[in-house]
């Protein structure tokens, strides 16, 4: 059955769950990518992935055309954002070799409805795998993937700093995004002590990064690594992305104590991988563990702000967050 939603910020929305509609387009696609007959395709299954209300929307299509049957992934927008994700895609895909890191390839975007298209990667999350904890496979794949990511050379022309990681955190924690109750004093306090740091930070790092990279992101797919979701990509530091994997590694213990046991094991393995891959440091620029200790507490205060808006967490996580935050802050002031 195909799912029925009504979301008046994301006008794209009616249109891409009618498989009727969607068909000439995806069609249109793909003859394109395969030089088939675009009326010789048609949508026989959709799929809704995820939905975060006013801003956007995930879907898997399933086609069928000359060759046999297909599945697309495709996002709507609340704004005209899947057009510029559609160029920085493209320029990941072209530079990454899909032998060693799978980006998946973007297919096309539909401007009338806010839509970008891609491939749909297959396969099964690692994240399952690295919290059973049975293994350091996991942690050291996704290490690995980060290496080659930010490694890959491609320019994106939007830049990521700390002044604009410390605004992002204010955002998420004082309710300026309008996904958050507001600050408490620890959390203000918690603010004005890494602004300050902030001032330390190196501010011109230009590598390539996922800027939300965490163990969900990463799938095994038949075998080869893949990278999903570079909807945030920037010129930035990789330590915003090794940062914001250990906070999710925090964050998960917190929610799920069962998987507790597999992200320390992970902690570990994911930063000792990614030592023995990642770029060689300047002379005179802040040490790389430095900054990771810096975005490792933007990141965990910034979560705290992004768990106490969510009803099922906010009694627990924000606070268990907060403490996590304030040991990490003391590193970095001290």
């Amino acid at each position: 059955m195909t799912p029925r939603i009504f979301d008046a910020d994301l006008s794209g929305l009616t249109t891409a769950l009618d498989p009727t509609q969607m068909a000439p387009k995806l069609g249109q696609l793909l003859a394109t990518d395969s030089g088939t007959d675009p009326s010789a395709w048609r949508v026989v299954g959709v799929e809704l992935l995820k939905h975060k209300p006013g801003r956007r929307c995930a879907l898997a299509y399933t086609v069928d055309g000359p060759g046999g049957r297909r599945q697309l992934f495709a996002k709507t927008f609340k704004n005209d954002r899947g057009a510029t994700i559609l160029v920085n895609m493209s320029s990941f895909h072209t530079a990454i070799s899909g032998t060693s890191l799978l980006v998946p390839q973007p297919l096309g975007y539909f401007p009338e409805i806010k839509m970008l298209v891609t491939e749909f990667i297959d396969g099964r999350s690692l994240a399952t795998a690295l919290y059973d904890g049975r293994s350091q496979e996991p942690a050291r794949r996704m290490a690995a993937a980060a290496a080659i990511f930010h490694a890959c050379g491609v320019a994106c022309a939007r830049k990521w700093n700390p002044k604009k990681e410390i605004r992002n955190t204010k955002e998420w924690i004082t309710g300026l995004s309008g996904r958050s109750n507001g600050p408490t004093p620890r959390a203000r306090s918690l603010l004005d002590a890494l602004e300050t740091a902030a001032t330390e930070m190196p501010q011109d790092i230009g590598l390539s990064i996922h800027r939300d990279f965490y163990p969900e992101q990463i799938r095994d797919a038949f075998g080869v690594t893949a990278l999903l979701d570079l909807d945030d990509t920037r010129a930035g530091d990789p330590a915003i992305d090794i940062a914001n994997f250990l906070a999710h590694l925090t964050l998960r213990e917190i929610q799920f104590p069962e998987a507790a046991h597999g992200c320390e094991i992970a902690r570990s393995a994911f930063v000792d991988e990614y030592e023995l891959r990642k770029h060689s440091e300047e002379p005179g620029q802040v040490p790389f563990a430095a900054r990771v200790r810096f975005y490792h507490a933007t990141s965990l205060l910034r979560l705290s702000g992004v768990y106490g808006a969510r009803e099922r967490w906010a009694a627990l996580v924000p606070e268990k967050l907060l403490d996590a935050c304030e040991g990490v802050v003391t590193e970095v002031v001290s």
